[in-house]
């Protein structure tokens, strides 16, 4: 048995980096010392490269490998070693990570979830191997499928995948769909504290020194420039997802589904169709306005439970509601697919605002009257908190569909799960301080050897709870 490394490349890649920024450091102390000195804190960035240096040294020299037909072989160690044995007919799906810098030396990174129930032994991580040993591995554990092409610049730059003849292709995403969705309200939020923060170093250091005063003048106080960069700011918001799912491809063989991706960082998932457990629907607040959904799969694997994005795979990016629906009762016949409704309970709500506004008005008088800022603070906690309760009691339900679980939670980034009740492991009711003023229930239904470990429903009326009880004992 001859066992195999990962590639060096890293090694060689992050010690190129340590020798450039050497240089560069050189340089600057000799010809702008003073620039140093205003921004000490930057010399530090030299020891995120070495180490990662070293660390690239140390997985090498601690990682070997050995597949064939029947099982994989992991030895670890430098000086202690040890082996571990997994059986390929045991490994439920692979996901492929090919950042830039490896499609250029036509490498890329491979984890393989052996199915195996331990954090340690759940997934096999082969970072950095050539694309060659990659497709050599995916074929010995019966997940080849999909691999990337062997590529001219033009198929470089499209992001090109070679598909196997008995694949099909299912599904496409849409480009405008795709740049509409990108529109979210963390993005724009996160250009605001953008600009605060380049505004604040703008400030605090004097880049009159080192920039020609036009354009020092110009960054300072040109609303042109701050407008240039609002136009630059809204284009790349529109393509961020564009560049991850533009050239989106969900295929499909007997047994397997492929999802490809990625203009920049190539993404290649095979996941096997008998494992998948769980499927969510999510849209932020624009997709829910344009009625376009992404839908993700959960497949089962005691590997790793605690870890949702183990398992995690994206299916069916930026998709209109029909063709969803259309799809899903295609791909997954078992399922009972439909849009659950919000229910407005009106009395419930009146009872939740009594509970949260009689001591917030009382107390707000009082810290009106004496002027208490700890009194203020509290009033405060009390309207969030009572803001956040409505949240949960409007904007959350569970219903049973045929055989069928389907839960909503979340009003800006909404998450509907489907889940089959045979794959129910238990299921608990409880009932807090709170619910007990309100006499409702939450209910916290908990699913067999999925990612989505359990979905709690909070504020279920004794009518509501008493049905879903009837319907999980009945099945």
């Amino acid at each position: 048995m001859k066992t195999r490394h990962t590639s060096p490349l890293p090694i060689f890649l992050y010690l190129l980096l340590c020798i450039i920024i050497t240089l560069i450091f050189s340089w600057l102390y000799l010809k702008h010392a003073q620039f140093l000195h205003d921004l000490s804190y930057v010399k530090y960035i030299f020891l995120a490269p070495l180490t990662n240096l070293f660390m690239s040294i140390y997985y090498w020299l601690n990682f070997k490998y050995y597949i064939d037909n029947e099982k994989i072989i992991i030895q670890k160690g430098i000086f202690n070693i040890s082996q571990r044995q997994f059986l390929i007919k045991n490994v439920r799906q692979s996901n492929q990570h090919t950042p830039i810098i490896f499609r250029i030396f036509k490498h890329t990174n491979l984890v393989v979830d052996t199915g195996v129930n331990s954090d340690e032994e759940g997934t096999l991580n082969f970072n950095c191997i050539s694309l060659i040993e990659c497709k050599r591995i995916k074929d010995l554990i019966n997940l080849g499928g999909t691999n990337e092409s062997k590529y001219s610049l033009k198929q470089f730059i499209k992001g090109d995948f070679i598909a196997n003849q008995n694949e099909r292709l299912l599904f496409k995403t849409n480009i405008l769909d795709v740049m509409l969705s990108s529109l979210t309200s963390i993005n724009i939020v996160a250009y605001i504290s953008i600009i605060a923060i380049v505004t604040s170093v703008i400030d605090n250091i004097n880049l009159r020194h080192y920039l020609p005063n036009f354009i020092y003048t110009y960054i300072k106080n040109s609303t042109l420039f701050w407008s240039t960069a609002t136009i630059l700011a809204l284009c790349f918001l529109l393509i961020n997802q564009f560049i991850i799912y533009g050239n989106f491809k969900l295929l499909d063989d007997k047994d397997t589904f492929y999802s490809i991706n990625g203009f920049i960082e190539h993404r290649t998932n095979s996941f096997k169709k008998i494992y998948i457990k769980t499927i969510a629907i999510r849209q932020n607040l624009i997709m829910q306005l344009l009625g376009i959904h992404t839908v993700e799969t959960y497949s089962a694997s005691p590997a790793i439970p605690q870890d949702n994005n183990a398992n995690r795979n994206t299916f069916l990016p930026f998709i209109k509601t029909t063709p969803m629906y259309e799809n899903l009762h295609q791909f997954f016949p078992k399922f009972s697919f439909k849009n659950i409704a919000l229910e407005n309970n009106s009395a419930l709500l009146k009872r939740l605002s009594i509970i949260f506004f009689v001591p917030f008005i009382i107390l707000l008088i009082i810290a009106i009257a004496k002027q208490n800022l700890y009194i203020f603070i509290i009033c405060g906690v009390i309207l969030i908190s009572y803001l956040i309760q409505i949240i949960h009691m409007i904007f959350t339900n569970i219903i049973i569909s045929k055989n069928t679980i389907i839960s909503r939670t979340g009003m800006l980034n909404k998450i509907c799960l489907y889940t089959l009740i045979s794959d129910v492991e238990f299921f608990a009711i409880k009932q807090g301080p709170l619910q007990w003023l309100l006499n409702t229930y939450s209910i916290t239904i908990v699913i067999r050897k999925s990612p989505v470990a359990f979905i709690t429903i909070p504020f279920i009326p004794p009518i509501k709870k008493q049905e879903l009880l009837d319907e999980l004992k009945k099945r």
